[in-house]
């Protein structure tokens, strides 16, 4: 059986209320989720609870999956919106010198990271904990989610200025 068809049969099952079907999904998710999760919340109580959120309302809007493909990607955005809107609102940044701009680069830690090096992933946590809030959400969009500086900044609910001040907090710090 493929991938794609023991999702889809786990999903079926989830659908249906099987809980050892849900606590399957589960167990192949949860790391996913919370390293998503720690990517914007720096506190690790706080983010297994933002988690765990974001989790309670893939569960309860499981009819919605259509695709099992697609289930990770969709899982993994309502998780992502639910640890963006934890940190909301953000303190505006009002930083201008050296300003960051779409050009500069940041070294992106996760690009070259092997998959199966999950260690390594929470080290790269573990060095945005160093970033203040604003900085480590926009980190996160641009580098994790490849978005530019304006979505961030609609995502974050604040100016592109903020963004790039805190993708230049970013820089300077990592």
């Amino acid at each position: 059986m493929s991938e794609n068809q023991t999702i889809q049969e786990l999903l079926t099952k989830a659908k249906q209320r099987d809980i050892e079907a849900a606590k399957e999904i589960l167990r192949r998710i949860s790391d996913k989720m919370y390293f998503i999760t720690r990517l914007y919340v720096a506190d690790h109580e706080q983010a297994r609870k933002v988690e765990q959120a974001g989790l309670k309302k893939v569960f309860s809007s499981l009819k919605e999956v259509t695709n099992p493909e697609w289930f990770e990607c969709w899982a993994a955005e309502i998780v992502r919106k639910e640890a963006i809107a934890h940190v909301l609102p953000l303190e505006e940044s009002t930083t201008n010198s050296n300003m960051y701009t779409e050009a500069d680069e940041i070294p992106n830690y996760m690009a070259v990271l092997p998959e199966t090096v999950e260690g390594k992933k929470y080290q790269v946590l573990e060095m945005m904990d160093k970033l203040s809030t604003g900085a480590r959400a926009a980190l996160a969009l641009h580098l994790y989610d490849g978005l530019s500086i304006e979505e961030s900044a609609k995502l974050l609910m604040s100016t592109p200025q903020s963004v790039m001040s805190w993708l230049t907090e970013a820089k300077d710090t990592l």
